[in-house]
């Protein structure tokens, strides 16, 4: 399933090249991009268990938070909403299961939240940021706001405090 119920987000499918040594990997070319991007952070996210969930965040305020997730190992149900009051998409959600063998990278524009779901132990993704994290930005809503409706195919088994304990989503959040 390709993601495309979005506007701005963008599938990057990496090339590869394999020979006696193993394969080799480009996950990510600024020529792939519709618009440009400066990295300014990289994060690890590292999850032992399956059916860990992380989100729904997003950046409510400060500099534009772009993000390009890169799954390098493991299996993931990704869930996105379209926050942003002036997109055609507003408020449209999109699902995806990557895998590391997918050999794709998600870009998600600036105003979008964005969550997932272990399908299976040892999840690491690789999140290139376009700002750095600023805790007063940092917001959420629940997981199964019935807003957004979003179609996890598990419960969550382990879930943060701050995950578990956001309040459905307000556009006066933002």
């Amino acid at each position: 399933m390709e993601l495309k119920n979005i506007f701005g987000v963008q599938e990057l499918i990496s090339t590869s090249f394999t020979d006696s040594r193993g394969k080799f990997n480009r996950i990510f070319d600024a020529d792939w991009l519709e618009e440009d991007f400066v990295i300014e952070q990289v994060n690890v996210s590292i999850n032992p268990y399956q059916h860990t969930l992380r989100g729904m965040h997003f950046q409510k305020s400060g500099k534009p938070e772009n993000k390009i997730m890169c799954l390098l190992g493991g299996k993931i149900f990704l869930s996105i909403v379209d926050l942003r009051e002036k997109s055609p998409t507003y408020m449209f959600s999109e699902n995806k299961v990557l895998s590391q063998t997918s050999e794709v990278a998600i870009f998600i524009p600036a105003g979008c939240a964005a969550g997932w779901l272990s399908l299976e132990d040892n999840v690491t993704i690789q999140y290139f940021m376009s700002s750095r994290y600023e805790q007063n930005s940092y917001s959420g809503f629940a997981y199964n706001d019935p807003q957004f409706n979003i179609p996890w195919p598990y419960e969550p088994k382990i879930i943060s405090d701050q995950d578990r304990n956001w309040q459905k989503f307000s556009a006066e959040e933002l």
